[in-house]
């Protein structure tokens, strides 16, 4: 009788014993994912890329912009206006659209090559200077005159086919200056710039007397000039959302 109570104490013992470790063995399991990253995170060695990367952050000027900024469409436009810096200051970069709680509004730029951070920093956050002024000195109309910019098909003279084109829409106090400009040029040419680089010509062959301008890069119906007019497109509409943003740049050393 002694010898069954002795064995069955032990058994009992080593049933609780396991028990107990058992447990440990629970409680380990559910913390190592927290305590792998936490490991992993503090053995975590930054790439000089990743140095080097900072945001370009977004915001709207005012709170009838705030709407338009929700559209990812917008901020990939400009990106595009951003990517084209970077080539105008001959960096090479990877630039990502980053989606923030609320609204998109960030990109992350991770320079690939040598370069000024000054530098850079301030072509990015000077981004955006759309001017439009006519082979006859005077006045310009700027991105802050744009009201809209839009990818449309229109009909090539004298026949049934469309062409790729881009119109542009004036705010409505833009008008007068539209119609001044297009007079005095009239035979002439509206010019196009982005950051003091030429977009593209318009031929004003008669007085413009509404809110729109429409150009084309006459490059018939075929997928390059597709692409070449969604490029310009992006360019001048990123442009636009340039003009109406609060652009800060936020290192992230």
């Amino acid at each position: 009788m002694s010898m069954n109570r002795k064995h069955s104490k032990k058994k009992h013992s080593f049933s609780h014993s396991a028990g107990i470790l058992w447990l440990f063995g629970l409680i380990f399991l559910l913390m190592c994912p927290f305590g792998c990253k936490f490991i992993l995170l503090g053995k975590k060695n930054t790439t000089s890329s990743v140095d080097n990367a900072f945001t370009i952050t977004i915001d709207a000027s005012n709170f009838e912009d705030y709407e338009p900024f929700i559209n990812l469409e917008n901020l990939n436009c400009m990106k595009a206006v951003m990517e084209k810096q970077a080539k105008i200051a001959k960096v090479v970069t990877k630039m990502e659209v980053i989606e923030g709680c609320m609204y998109p509004r960030l990109i992350r730029v991770t320079p690939l090559s040598k370069f000024d951070y000054p530098l850079l920093t301030n072509a990015f956050t000077e981004a955006g200077k759309f001017v439009i002024k006519g082979t006859e000195k005077g006045e310009a109309l700027t991105g802050t005159h744009l009201q809209e910019v839009t990818m449309i098909q229109r009909k090539i003279n004298g026949s049934f086919q469309e062409e790729p084109a881009i119109k542009l829409e004036f705010k409505l106090e833009a008008v007068p200056l539209l119609r001044k400009m297009s007079e005095i040029n009239l035979g002439k040419k509206l010019h196009i710039e982005l950051d003091n680089q030429e977009l593209i010509s318009s031929h004003i062959q008669e007085v413009i007397k509404n809110r729109f301008l429409v150009l084309s890069l006459g490059l018939s119906t075929s997928q390059s000039a597709i692409q070449s007019t969604q490029d310009l497109y992006a360019l001048i509409k990123g442009a636009m959302f340039c003009s109406r943003a609060d652009i800060t740049i936020t290192n992230l050393h």
